[in-house]
């Protein structure tokens, strides 16, 4: 009985939402939010872990990292100076990243790629026995919870006039380098 009761709280609850929506501008390319802008974004990892990826049937991490100031771009002067650019309103967007292993090689860019969770001093959070066992990585996607890094957004356009959008962690160098706040 509660359950029939839930659900049609559900379906009112829909229905009126429904019953308000404008579907003039949908269509099956809508997704309700543009893609983030090519640029650097300071990111907290809210959700990291272990799972099994629906397509190929092999282990993966998957992380959920949110945005927590707006990204910066860059262009650039006529010298050749970088000229920092706020990208507005991508302050709380989330970025999913996929780490699929399936051979030594994607292993190998795992781990590097966790190394560049660096501490204030830009010493690794991460050493490389926690990449040993199944049971290290899961412990060290549970110490990343909560940490802060950089990731880079670029897009790059393919010879057969499709994009590829590709997010790379960067380090707390890197990132200074460039000239973005590191705390």
């Amino acid at each position: 009985m509660a359950d029939t009761k839930n659900m049609k709280n559900i379906f009112n609850t829909l229905d009126a939402l429904l019953e308000n929506t404008d579907f003039s501008k949908v269509t099956a390319e809508s997704t309700g939010f543009s893609e983030l802008k090519d640029g650097y974004y300071l990111c907290e990892v809210k959700k990291a872990e272990l799972k099994v990826s629906k397509s190929s049937g092999n282990p993966m991490a998957a992380f959920q990292f949110k945005v927590v100031e707006d990204g910066t771009s860059f262009s650039f002067d006529a010298k050749n100076k970088a000229i920092p650019i706020t990208l507005k309103g991508t302050k709380n967007r989330v970025i999913f990243k996929y780490y699929v292993f399936k051979d030594e090689t994607s292993v190998q860019r795992f781990a590097g790629e966790m190394l560049r969770f660096e501490d204030e001093n830009g010493e690794s959070i991460l050493t490389k026995e926690y990449f040993a066992t199944s049971e290290l990585i899961e412990d060290a996607l549970d110490v990343l919870i909560g940490m802060r890094i950089y990731i880079h957004v670029e897009t790059t356009e393919n010879d057969d006039g499709t994009s590829s959008t590709w997010s790379n962690l960067i380090t707390w160098k890197a990132a200074s380098a460039l000239g973005l706040k590191v705390d």
